[in-house]
């Protein structure tokens, strides 16, 4: 399995050789331009090389680079390409053929390339565990070479089948898969701009007799302001650093983590001013086959969201963002803990805006330093570093913020909204305020006791349920009752947390409002 994963970088580099359709009138087509291009894909394969023999592989190229002037472009011929592990396994990738000429900007290419079917996977035994078969396909884009990457890329594979022989195995078939990236030079030397993925209609059948259908994937990943030439940098320094360290000249030892540190949050803080990721999937339904005491089991999703995001690095206030989401979620059997009570849909979303990634960045080189100097006191210098972070964040003044996080099923909702903001004067390090919104909560309280009456029940089930059940007999009397957006009828909690360290929920100090432990709702 290590071998197959290992040539993925190999097939992605020779695939990233498919670009926009080769027009006729471009650049001279001549020899200099062919030596130029071949030296390219030879730095780009002793690169891939030089990665797999660091992971214990190894890149195997039978036969020569060619690349020939033809008309109105180059025509490249790599080697055959396999990729080897020690234990003796194999993944014979194939030839790849390339057209390239010139792009319109000096040191771009324009390539359309196509990827070997089948490519194979064989075992220490010669035993084939995986193959990828591709239908059709086409790519083509735009390759830079300081950037060593794509910056536009088109590229399409239908009728993909996949054979897997590992473990149990599997039999796959995904009908499309397209990518689709744009980036934008803002003429500063600065890459904007979306890459888009899909996955449509995928198959795949366990040879245990399981199986599951995913409808679509979609995946959208912007960058923002992203240094062509602070990346270009990064990759050398980072080139160096790991060539000093496999001749010895460095070792796994605190000055080279400071070095690899300095290097990684430079280049996060420098390299660009942020990115954004959202991933959707719609109409997930899985089965498994019968098993001894359990019937056949499904599992059905209508639709699930993650997204991730953190931009505003130059200006060293970096937002980041996370959320995630699901709806139409069903299961059957339903496990123990999936009852009415289990929301089938939610969605969260958390921001923490205003954190200067600077400060915190140096925070963190300080106390590498401190650790180098004086090994024996490593945790006292990483707990300084935590107690100085109150006070950066504060005058940095970073909030967490909720927004419109809920849970529900056909029986409830709940809706809940927040700030809560870094303050090293309150007593608790920040002050708060939030509201949360309660629809259906005497079908839940109903649905909590029902549950409460199973004679299955375990003693510490029980106890831990009578607990719920007396915090929602309480909720059921302080919350203000109202109507939400939709004007259905809520019961309303609004919190707040001060600055002298009180928690207070609808105007009153919480601690007097809920039930301790042992006893039941207050009347």
């Amino acid at each position: 399995m290590s071998g197959m994963i290992s040539d993925v970088r190999i097939i992605i580099i020779t695939l990233f050789c498919l670009f926009f359709a080769v027009s006729p009138v471009q650049a001279a087509i001549d020899e200099q331009g062919a030596a130029k291009l071949k030296s390219m894909f030879e730095g780009m394969l002793e690169g891939s090389k030089a990665d797999l023999d660091k992971g214990k592989a190894g890149l195997k190229m039978d036969g020569d680079i060619m690349v020939e002037p033809s008309g109105s472009y180059y025509a490249v011929t790599l080697p055959y390409l396999t990729s080897v592990t020690p234990d003796g396994s194999r993944t014979e990738i194939g030839i790849i053929a390339i057209n390239a000429i010139p792009a319109d900007a000096p040191g771009q290419w324009k390539m359309t390339l196509a990827v070997p079917s089948p490519i194979v996977h064989y075992g220490p035994k010669g035993e084939e565990l995986v193959s990828i078969k591709i239908g059709r396909q086409h790519f083509s884009g735009i390759w830079h070479e300081k950037l060593d990457n794509f910056v536009n890329l088109k590229a399409g594979y239908q009728d993909i089948a996949i054979r897997a022989r590992m473990d149990k195995g599997f039999d796959a078939v995904v009908p499309d898969m397209t990518v689709v990236s744009d980036l934008a030079d803002s003429g500063n030397g600065l890459l904007s701009g979306p890459t888009n993925f899909s996955l449509t209609g995928m198959y795949v059948k366990l040879l245990d007799g399981g199986e599951a259908r995913i409808g679509k994937v979609e995946a959208v990943t912007d960058i923002f302001g992203y240094s062509i030439d602070r990346a270009a940098a990064y990759r050398e320094s980072l080139r160096a650093l790991g060539e000093s360290y496999e001749a010895g000249e460095a070792s796994a030892s605190a000055p080279h983590a400071k070095a690899l540190y300095k290097l990684v949050t430079d280049f996060v803080s420098g390299a660009w001013d942020g990115f954004k990721m959202d991933t959707k999937v719609t109409d997930v339904d899985m089965t498994r086959p019968p098993i001894p005491g359990s019937p056949e089991g499904k599992f059905k999703l209508a639709q699930g969201a993650f997204g991730l995001g953190m931009r505003g690095f130059r200006d060293n206030s970096v937002t980041l963002h996370v959320n995630f989401g699901y709806g139409g979620l069903s299961l059957t059997p339903p496990p123990a803990d999936f009852d009415k009570t289990a929301p089938t849909r939610a969605t969260v979303n958390i921001s923490v805006t205003g954190v200067p990634f600077a400060e915190i960045a140096n925070t963190g080189q300080a106390s590498l330093e401190s650790a180098a100097q004086t090994p024996a006191l490593a945790r006292m210098a990483a707990i300084q570093a935590l107690m100085t972070m109150p006070q950066i964040l504060s005058q940095a003044g970073t909030q967490v913020v909720l927004k419109d996080t809920m849970a529900a099923n056909d029986h409830y909702s709940i809706l809940a909204n927040g700030t809560v903001t870094a303050d090293i004067r309150a007593v608790n390090g920040a002050t708060g305020k939030g509201r949360i919104e309660m629809e259906g909560l005497e079908t839940l309280a109903a649905l909590m006791n029902e549950k409460l009456q199973d004679a299955k029940l375990l003693p510490e089930e029980k106890e831990k349920l009578q607990k719920t059940v007396s915090m929602l007999a309480v909720m059921q009397m302080i919350g203000q009752q109202g109507k939400n957006a939709e004007g259905k009828p809520v019961r309303t909690y609004d919190f707040e947390m001060n600055a002298q360290g009180q928690t207070l929920l609808n105007g009153a100090d919480i601690n007097a409002l809920l039930p301790k432990d042992g006893e039941g709702a207050k009347k």
